[in-house]
């Protein structure tokens, strides 16, 4: 509940400037067909798809399980007192300081659980796919740049009037590559607070719902629950790690791009030589998605909190072990 406090509120500080980086990305269509957005959009809500279906049915799946293995929760909850003050139909185990289980008390707390479960596992997921939309929109971007550099002086000939436009075309493009740059900083920057509730949480909860997973006391109805909710947040994790690390190597790309490029042909390489030069050497450094104390976000970041994690299963199961 506090994670997904901070989480919620570091988003909303935000929402401001993340709806006004939506408006500012048509800054991009000077440089890009309009189509290079459409196709990172509709890539970006298939992942909303995904992630809220997921997230529907699981909740949907899990509520219907327990109604119909009502007599089998009651015996696993091990005494009446559990019974009263943990109904077998909530949607998350809770020991309630009052009998619970009555009709008048019930069918308060039931439809609150239920909807704050359902809020909190929807916030998540779109906080997730909103930060993968913005990487997948970078990205596409920086696909369409390194094609464009690739490609620029395909088309130059010996006449000065044809060098000045491939000269121009590719100072346009250095411009197009520094507005990437600039923007990407920018959405980094908006979203390094809620990386950062993200990252500190995942191993503390990957770690104790990887310890509920195989305690051998709970049934394996919650087991079945608790490895539902572990591929989802590992998931979600796993995503925008999957994702910066894609924005870093097209970034990369860019600079392979220009080299594969024409630059030799017609002489060109001496009209364009300083710029050439300092964009070559601009593209050698990566950008990555970095957030204070986490640095930055890729596969390798997703390794050291999966092995954080582990280290705190290990960690639960030696201390609980005489238990």
């Amino acid at each position: 509940m506090v994670g997904y406090t901070l989480a919620y509120v570091c988003f909303l500080q935000n929402l401001d400037k993340i709806n006004q980086l939506i408006v500012d990305f048509n800054q991009f269509l000077k440089y890009c067909d309009s189509k290079v957005i459409r196709e990172a959009e509709a890539e970006s809500n298939r992942y909303t798809k995904y992630l809220l279906s997921y997230v529907t049915g699981s909740l949907v799946f899990n509520f219907f399980w327990q109604m119909m293995s009502t007599k089998t929760c009651m015996q696993q909850r091990g005494g009446d007192f559990y019974v009263k003050h943990d109904p077998c139909w909530m949607p998350v185990r809770n020991l309630y300081p009052f009998d619970a289980n009555q009709s008048r008390y019930f069918w308060i707390v039931f439809p609150i659980e239920t909807v704050y479960s359902y809020h909190v596992s929807c916030f998540f997921s779109l906080a997730t796919a909103t930060i993968i939309g913005f990487l997948i929109h970078i990205g596409c971007q920086f696909k369409c740049c390194s094609a464009k550099f690739e490609h620029v002086f395909d088309t130059i000939q010996k006449d000065e009037e044809s060098q000045k436009k491939a000269r121009f075309e590719f100072i346009e493009l250095i411009k197009y590559y520094q507005g990437i740059q600039e923007y990407s900083q920018r959405v980094f920057q908006v979203f390094s607070s809620t990386i950062i509730v993200y990252i500190a949480l995942t191993s503390l909860l990957v770690a104790v719902i990887g310890y509920q997973i195989v305690n051998p006391k709970i049934s394996t109805q919650d087991r079945i629950k608790y490895a539902m909710l572990l591929v989802a947040w590992c998931l979600l994790v796993y995503s925008i790690c999957l994702y910066g690390q894609e924005l870093q190597d097209e970034a990369l790309k860019v600079g392979d791009s220009i080299f594969k490029s024409n630059w030799h042909k017609h002489g060109m390489a001496l009209k364009v030589k300083p710029e050439l030069i300092f964009t070559l050497a601009r593209t050698q450094k990566p950008l990555e998605f970095k957030t204070q104390m986490i640095g930055s976000i890729s596969l390798m970041q997703f390794m050291r909190v999966m092995k954080c994690a582990y280290s705190g299963l290990t960690l639960l199961l030696a201390v609980t072990d005489d238990e």
